[in-house]
């Protein structure tokens, strides 16, 4: 049986990081090596709550806390350091959950597909989430079967990295992390990191985590309300292009983004056109957004102009 190791950043979680890691603990028996969890100096109960964990289940949950608060990625590469060796690599906010059954069906496909966890693999499989209103709606990740570049898929938002497991070779080929560039660019580039060193993708057709929307601090950032988070992205999408773009499909994709955000910051007909000219450009031939989505997503680019005038 693989060992599966799964890293937790926590900060201020008390109501909810028990629902992650009981969502752990059940399936222990199929897998499940370590938890390791990084608290980035809680001011709530997080930190004694993850102390009755470890008095409770001491050969499972390996945690730490910060001396001083390190922010989301000080703390993602803090926890780097803690992990231990394993074969499997999955990572869980805090706030979120896995679903039960998930362990069995990756020890169950690892074996049926005789997968060798030795190489730069990763499996995946879709994810749930869950509004504010409790509205549920399932994310689908069988794209990854399609034949596009990961990272191609994933800068358009077709993947994601949620209910990923990926082998210990695909995180060694991680990039540092990049500091002092601005939360988006950060978080952009971490993010990447799993889409292309994976050299070959499973994907498992069932809802194995539920992602709670709303909660934590990068669902909060929107470049349409702010120029700050605008002109991020636009760095973003101008580094993305410099460093991961392989073809033109992908670069008009890129343009595309980035005039996007110019319009958000100062709407007119020619960045508009040029959006439609570099999106329509920018489709994956194989996952073209449909014609429904395109129409509703120009027109809001018309509302959010109206409204601002």
């Amino acid at each position: 049986m693989k060992r599966i190791v799964i890293r937790i950043i926590s900060y201020n979680q008390e109501k909810v990081i028990s629902r992650a890691l009981d969502s752990l603990l059940c399936q222990r028996e199929w897998g499940l090596y370590k938890i390791v969890v990084s608290d980035d100096c809680s001011k709530d109960h997080t930190w004694e709550i993850l102390q009755d964990y470890k008095k409770k289940y001491p050969e499972i949950m390996d945690i730490h806390r910060n001396e001083h608060n390190l922010g989301i990625y000080g703390n993602l590469e803090k926890a780097e350091s803690y992990l231990p060796d394993y074969d499997l690599f999955g990572s869980l906010a805090g706030d979120d959950e896995y679903c039960e059954g998930y362990f069995e069906a990756i020890q169950k496909l690892i074996k049926e597909q005789n997968i060798d966890t030795t190489k730069p693999i990763g499996i995946y499989s879709d994810w749930m989430y869950v509004l504010p209103n409790g509205e549920k709606h399932v994310f689908k990740q069988d794209a990854v079967l399609t034949g596009h570049r990961l990272w191609s898929l994933k800068a358009r938002r077709i993947i994601s990295g949620r209910s990923l497991m990926m082998t210990k070779s695909v995180r060694s080929a991680f990039a540092p992390f990049l500091e002092g560039r601005g939360l988006n660019l950060t978080e952009s580039n971490y993010d990447a990191q799993p889409h292309l060193n994976i050299q070959r993708a499973y994907y498992l057709p069932q809802v194995t985590s539920i992602y709670y929307y709303g909660i934590g601090v990068s669902s909060k950032l929107s470049i349409k309300n702010s120029d700050y988070h605008t002109k991020q992205n636009i760095e973003k999408w101008k580094y993305g292009i410099k460093h991961y773009v392989k073809d033109e499909v992908d670069l008009n994709y890129g343009r595309f983004e980035i005039t996007k955000s110019c319009f958000y910051m100062k709407p007119s007909v020619k960045l508009y056109i040029e959006m439609i000219k570099y999106y329509h450009r920018g489709q994956l031939r194989y996952c073209k957004t449909p014609l429904k989505r395109s129409v509703r997503t120009f027109l809001g680019f018309i509302k959010f102009w109206v409204l601002k005038k």
